[in-house]
């Protein structure tokens, strides 16, 4: 429909002024101002929409890449004229700010004054490559495309332990989530979404794994306004309440039992972020949570809570997607730079949403629930006991190519987990990807 038109992005400032001497002046591209917008004009010939918005929120992923053939001498000359460089977390740079020798081409990164993030100097490539450091892993693919990570969304499931998936010696904890490791680059722990996890066992999980490994985390389901068993709560906490014997919902709660299960929800991550092996916080809202103002800024809230850990967002309310939203959603989510989660699911239920690809931000998540036609079962196993067929695999496959090549990091997660399912499923996409 649009193969033949010449499609353009845009992006907010705070202060178009600021925006208009810093892109001219400083980067010395090509601006013109009319009706109150500029025209940012590249050397490939493509046009960027920069308008003025009040409530400007900084982008958190890169909006610009600039191909040079000298980083040092295009770094060195920006600082000149008073660029200064940013240094991000498990991202060495050297004295000027230029990432280098971590598994791609040179990379510096740098900031507008409305604090958007044009990725700095980029030498060899035309697109911001893999984050250094996050190297090639099994099986994980970042040749054209950004990275792609594909795994499960279990590796400890009792029916996959009794599939004789695992080899015969992996007889412990440790010996399990190594042997998943050496398989896959990439796990969603989902028993945080039951429990909060102690520091002790997040520890476990980043010594076990290697360094490349990432880890995306379920959020705890009191903070995504889900049903919460009082037994999950922590104990000093639950005994202020006087060990309640109902469900708990985040509204029975007074703000500073809130504050603190953030605060320890949050801290218990502090092995995997540290060392670079945190994905995103996944936050699936329920059914109950429609599209809103109210809702908007709940999701708002928690990006703040886990700042500066990344949160992902994934939807189980049809009214997110509706064709009449979803310009709206994806609009906002892109706005605060908040992965949207794909999904793969069942239709036709009060929990369905459509399968809408859409990248909006430097990171893709997938998540794979399966087809099974005991959706709305309490069986959690019959609810996701789905093996996807070659021929369905082989359809996502080119679409999940696809979209890499709009961000950074792309997370393929199976959640039918059951028996071996999720890890063949897991593989044979793996294979398929690269090859779509």
């Amino acid at each position: 429909m649009f193969g033949e038109t010449r499609a353009f992005s845009g992006f907010s400032v705070n202060d178009l002024e600021a925006a208009k001497s810093f892109y001219g002046e400083v980067l010395g591209l090509r601006v013109t101002e009319e009706h109150g917008l500029l025209t940012l004009s590249i050397a490939s010939g493509t046009e960027i929409l920069v308008y003025p918005k009040e409530n400007h929120v900084p982008a958190t992923f890169t909006i610009l890449n600039f191909p040079v053939a000298d980083i040092d001498k295009a770094v060195d000359e920006l600082a000149a004229r008073g660029v200064r460089f940013e240094r991000y977390p498990g991202l060495p740079c050297d004295e000027k700010g230029i990432c280098r020798d971590q598994g791609g081409p040179p990379i510096a990164w740098f900031t507008d004054p409305a604090g958007k993030h044009p990725v700095g100097p980029a030498a060899v490539a035309t697109r911001l490559l893999p984050p250094p450091g996050r190297g090639a892993g099994p099986p994980g693919y970042g040749t054209g495309m950004g990275r792609i990570l594909v795994g499960t969304a279990s590796w400890t499931d009792k029916t996959l332990l009794a599939s004789g998936w695992y080899p015969d010696d992996a007889t412990t904890a440790e010996d399990r989530l190594r042997y998943y490791a050496s398989q896959f680059p990439v796990a969603e722990v989902d028993s945080s979404y039951y429990a909060p996890p102690a520091e002790s066992t997040v520890t476990l999980w980043r010594d076990r794994t290697p360094d490349d490994f990432t880890f995306d985390v379920k959020a705890f389901s009191l903070l995504t306004q889900h049903p919460t068993k009082p037994g999950a709560l922590y104990k000093d906490l639950r005994e202020r309440l006087g060990e309640p014997k109902n469900n708990l919902y985040l509204r029975d709660l007074d703000d500073d039992v809130v504050d603190q299960v953030w605060e320890r929800f949050l801290s218990a991550l502090a092995p995997l972020h540290e060392s670079g092996r945190l994905g995103a916080i996944l936050f699936q809202f329920p059914r109950w949570f429609p599209i809103g103002k109210r809702n908007k800024q709940y999701i708002l809230d928690c990006k703040a809570r886990c700042d500066p850990l990344r949160i992902s967002v994934e939807f189980r309310n049809h009214t997110w997607m509706d064709e009449d939203n979803q310009a709206e959603t994806l609009d906002f989510l892109t706005s605060y730079g908040l992965p949207y989660v794909i999904v793969d699911m069942p239709q036709g239920y009060p929990d369905s949403v459509p399968p809408v690809l859409a990248a909006t931000s430097d990171l893709v998540v997938a998540r794979f629930h399966g087809h099974s036609e005991h959706w709305t079962s309490h069986d959690v196993h019959e609810r996701f006991g789905y093996r996807y067929s070659e021929k369905e695999l082989r359809e996502w496959a080119p679409k999940l190519r696809r979209l890499s090549e709009e961000a950074e990091s792309t997370h393929v997660l199976m959640n039918n987990c059951y028996r071996d399912y999720a890890q063949t499923n897991a593989a044979q996409l793996a294979r398929l990807i690269p090859k779509a």
